[in-house]
């Protein structure tokens, strides 16, 4: 008596939960937001753009920075010369053909991954838009079902 009191009192519970219904904005909006095939692109878009700047890299300048120390032990006597040498290189290509394609196709490769995430949107759209509208059209044949049964009930 007590199980099916609480098995009552449970399934009531789910039963008198609100059903929120959402328009067909919202659900996209949770659609960008948690499908994997958006994400991916969403992904490969950033790789994308990366390697604009990849390209542009090969056209900016090279610092580098080096360091050494020394010590020099005297024979003889009982101390050191300690010799301390730091450099600062900076260099800039004026022209470097391959540097230059290379730019050039980052910049391609940042257009093309561009293109490919427009396209992820509008297929995430299509998707979106053909699974709500399916939903309502089974939310109409549900409905219009009840009425055919309620209607033949009510003749018989």
């Amino acid at each position: 008596m007590r199980k099916t009191v609480l098995a009552a009192l449970f399934a009531g519970g789910f039963l008198s939960m609100p059903v929120f219904a959402l328009d067909l904005m919202q659900v996209y909006q949770e659609a960008r937001s948690n499908d994997a095939q958006f994400a991916a692109a969403r992904a490969a878009l950033e790789a994308g753009q990366e390697r604009g700047v990849q390209g542009r890299a090969g056209l900016l300048p090279v610092v580098g920075v080096s360091g050494d120390r020394s010590r020099t032990e005297l024979p003889g006597a009982s101390s050191s010369v300690d010799a301390n040498r730091y450099e600062i290189a900076l260099s800039q290509p004026l022209f470097r053909m391959a540097n230059w394609q290379a730019y050039q196709q980052g910049k391609l490769s940042v257009a093309a991954s561009e293109a490919l995430f427009a396209q992820a949107r509008q297929d995430l759209i299509l998707r979106v838009s053909e699974a709500y509208f399916a939903v309502l059209t089974a939310e109409d044949t549900l409905a219009s079902v009840q009425a055919q049964k309620t209607a033949i009930t009510e003749q018989l």
